[in-house]
């Protein structure tokens, strides 16, 4: 019985999450017991928030709404939270069949709301440096592909350079030996013909 007692004063004092790690084993309910238990407290058991846990509540919430007032708040905070809140709080009352919302029952559905949000912050944090690395990754592959066009661009430039001179350099070339071939031909034949002419006629 001491145990006993003194295990619920330690839970009293402890907050929500401890109490929660630290369920006892030796306390099984059987499930079709806990549909039931939870049926009658549904239907018979309709709890009011206290003066105290409305206090809480509501300075929760003005705190919620102070915070979230700023330009780096990521969870927007309207009435719906506060609504979420007395509900919290009245169905940990309504847990217990009780017809009255104390100040820790406010104190479990605050520390709910407090782990929710936390953990909102922390999965979008998450989700905002993977789309930061996504964009870098994208920014770096976008860079390499424009990277390498440009070099293939220059290779491509380059031998169209290369090709480019080899052609006027061929052309030249066969200009001039042509020109050359030509102006040493008719010379010779200019050459040959006026040494028949002399040849016959003088």
């Amino acid at each position: 019985m001491a145990n006993s007692q003194g295990y619920a004063q330690w839970q009293e004092s402890q907050p929500l999450s401890v109490r929660l790690r630290a369920a006892r084993p030796d306390d099984p309910v059987p499930a079709h017991l806990l549909r039931k238990y939870i049926a009658y407290a549904r239907q018979y058991a309709h709890p009011t928030l206290s003066a105290e846990a409305a206090a809480a509540l509501r300075e929760f919430y003005l705190t919620l709404r102070k915070n979230g007032a700023s330009a780096e708040a990521s969870v927007p905070i309207t009435s719906r939270q506060l609504e979420s809140l007395v509900r919290l709080a009245e169905a940990r009352a309504r847990l217990e069949l009780r017809e009255v919302v104390t100040k820790a029952d406010a104190l479990d559905a605050i520390a709910v709301v407090t782990i929710y949000i936390y953990i909102y912050i922390y999965v979008y944090i998450i989700i905002y440096i993977y789309i930061i690395i996504y964009i870098d990754i994208i920014y770096i592959y976008v860079y390499i592909c424009i990277y390498y066009i440009y070099v293939y661009i220059c290779i491509y430039m380059y031998i169209l350079y290369i090709c480019i001179c080899i052609c006027i350099y061929i052309y030249i070339y066969v200009y001039i030996y042509i020109y050359i071939y030509i102006y040493i031909y008719l010379y010779i034949y200019i050459y040959i013909y006026i040494y028949i002419y002399i040849y016959i006629y003088i």
